[in-house]
């Protein structure tokens, strides 16, 4: 069993809107408020990149508040060596916001020659404190 009512029991957030990364660097998404919901659901998407990659990372971070410094990783909440050098990929782990601050980033790292990887990553938060909430899925993290 999942959502049964998306409009009460979850809420869908654009955190990077799809762009094209030109550069090996990090790159911050914006900073999502979890108050009220149980768990946040991260889903990065990265393209081919038209260069010499040569590797691709993400992990959460969060904070006590929106305009932070997000210094403070949430434990386990990393996708290390995200296998996508050939192709398309998608990653999704899942958060416990018991577990967390307030507020959560995801934050993208490329290396290698970038000349253009198309990215986009959004936050699926549910499980509204008055809802039960089932989920079945599988993640590659959920801490």
């Amino acid at each position: 069993m999942g959502i049964t009512d998306p409009k009460t029991d979850g809420k869908v957030v654009m955190c990077l809107d799809p762009v094209t990364l030109a550069a090996a660097a990090t790159t911050d998404c914006a900073s999502i408020d979890t108050l009220g919901f149980r768990w946040a659901t991260f889903v990065i998407q990265l393209g081919t990149d038209g260069g010499t990659m040569t590797a691709a990372s993400a992990k959460i971070t969060q904070d006590t508040a929106t305009g932070g410094a997000f210094a403070t990783d949430v434990t386990g909440a990393t996708f290390n060596a995200i296998t996508m050098l050939a192709a398309d990929c998608i990653v999704i782990g899942r958060v416990d916001l018991l577990k967390t601050y307030q507020f959560l980033r995801a934050e993208i790292t490329l290396a290698g020659t970038v000349t253009g990887t198309p990215a986009s990553a959004m936050v699926i938060l549910t499980g509204p404190e008055d809802s039960t909430l089932y989920q079945t899925a599988t993640y590659d993290f959920a801490v």
